[in-house]
């Protein structure tokens, strides 16, 4: 019987001395159960640590006793050299991660031990450390290879080929752990077989075996490689098949027949003992022009070769066998003479004629205004002919009325400023003339230039002629042309 004791310590070592009560002799008689608080009070997870305890013995010798971390518990199942000799004897606790890096040290236990009562009593060491040993490297092989059952077995069978050759005469008793546990080096032997033998029973024969006859429960999903159901039908509709026992349906990627034959009919496929002109489809065929009614490759389509019958509009001939059928169908005119204007000629044989018929005048020179022309051979005269670029007015004009006789409304013009260099655009509306003009400097001032003035018949009376220039800085200057005369005014179209 293993008589516990529990006990909280503070991370800090802030704590007050905590004895630890044994009789001298013992083995594994004594259990320690330890937790750790931290500064606020609060119990700490362990399970990432190993730990150890110590007790300094009197000679100057420490013992080491491993510990089981479970959780926020620490087990110490205090051994036989810890209680060799009798007195109080100061422990500390150490923490390791899995690296063996000491993490944490937790000093102020002592261990009391009491003298043994009984003369001439002799001390009992039963720690079968070869033993534990193999039976640790056994376990942590089975665990380590879930599916390697057999592996394990055997190897936990020579572990207890070996206890029973350093114990043959001693029996162990232990109780089957409730699940599957991880075993760690400390644990007492009890501990240790009630996990194995937890292992075992979970274990089944396909652990062994590996045979799927030994799948006794259970059905294998999709996700698996199974067909996640228990029956042909089920399985077949569970796989996209169809939930039939026949034929796989064309539906579902099948033939739904269960011949060639009726698997080519179903499918709308040519058989292969069909023929063209006499070749099997059984294997790649090559058809010859006479195989499919065509012209043998020889053949030709020269305009010589065409012997009867008229080539159509349609394919690039005329449709008629005359000139004159030729003609009416192509639209030129049912005659043998000159195409008629209604049907896009001139009607004519002769240029003067041509051009009479046409309306451009019964000459031979330039086409006359009158008839649409500009009555001139050269752009010059031709714009000089329509009035485009004259100047109309030539006399210096500051300030007053004019008279224009050749004043036109609604036509452009431009007026010319004296020592400018430029001119104004201007539209005559028949009761105004306004336009502007303008250009940008050298220096990156933009310059324009307005013209203002009324008309009435032919007589024309200057209102405003006014400049403004915008510096880049955008500043603004306005001003009229008052030491400006107009020098020209001319027509543009």
């Amino acid at each position: 019987m293993i008589i516990s004791k529990e006990i909280k310590v503070n991370a800090t070592g802030k704590f007050a001395p905590v004895h630890i009560e044994a009789t001298q002799g013992e083995t594994n008689a004594r259990r320690l159960i330890v937790q750790v608080l931290d500064d606020n009070g609060v119990v700490m997870n362990l399970s990432p640590f190993r730990a150890s305890l110590y007790v300094t013995k009197k000679d100057g010798t420490v013992a080491e006793t491993m510990g089981i971390v479970n959780g926020t518990s620490m087990y110490f199942d205090l051994l036989s050299q810890s209680m060799a000799v009798a007195g109080k004897q100061p422990c500390f606790i150490e923490l390791f991660d899995i690296n063996g890096v000491k993490i944490l040290r937790i000093s102020g236990l002592i261990l009391d031990v009491q003298a043994c009562r009984v003369d001439n009593a002799e001390l009992s060491v039963t720690e079968l450390a070869s033993v534990k040993k193999a039976t640790l490297d056994a376990i942590k092989a089975a665990e380590q290879a879930d599916t390697a059952g057999t592996k394990a077995v055997s190897m936990a069978e020579e572990a207890i080929s070996e206890m029973e050759a350093n114990i043959p005469t001693t029996s162990l008793a232990f109780t089957e752990a409730t699940s599957r546990q991880t075993i760690n080096s400390g644990e007492s032997l009890s501990t240790l077989f009630g996990k194995i033998k937890r292992w075992f029973t979970d274990l089944k024969a396909i652990a062994f075996s590996g045979s799927a006859a030994d799948i006794t429960t259970g059905t294998l999903p999709l996700a698996r490689g199974g067909t996640g159901a228990t029956s042909a039908a089920a399985a077949r509709n569970a796989l996209g098949l169809g939930n039939t026992t026949g034929p796989t349906p064309i539906a579902n990627g099948g033939t739904n027949s269960t011949t060639a034959a009726a698997a080519v009919s179903n499918l709308g496929a040519v058989p292969t003992t069909r023929t063209i002109n006499s070749k099997a489809l059984s294997a790649n065929i090559t058809l010859n022009a006479s195989d499919v009614g065509a012209a043998a490759t020889s053949h030709n389509h020269s305009a010589d070769n065409i012997t009867s019958g008229t080539l159509p509009i349609a394919r690039g001939g005329t449709g008629g066998t005359t000139v004159a059928s030729a003609r009416n169908a192509l639209g030129l005119g049912n005659a043998t003479g000159a195409i008629p204007i209604a049907n896009g000629g001139t009607g004519q044989t002769s240029i003067a004629a041509a051009r009479n018929a046409l309306g451009l005048g019964n000459t031979t020179g330039a086409v006359p205004v009158a008839n649409g022309g500009t009555g001139a051979t050269s752009a010059a005269a031709a714009r000089t002919n329509l009035g485009m670029g004259v100047s109309i007015r030539s006399e210096t004009w500051k300030t007053g009325s004019i008279t224009i006789p050749n004043l036109v409304s609604n036509r452009w013009y431009t007026v010319r400023l004296d020592g400018l260099g430029t001119a104004i655009l201007v539209f005559n509306t028949g009761s105004w003339i306004r336009g502007k003009g303008g250009y940008r400097a050298d220096n990156g001032n933009m310059v324009d230039y307005y013209f203002n003035a009324s008309v009435s018949g032919t007589t024309v009376t200057l209102i405003a002629c006014s400049e403004k220039v915008t510096t880049p800085a955008g500043a603004v200057t306005i001003r009229p042309l008052l030491h400006h005369t107009v020098s020209a005014i001319e027509a543009i179209n």
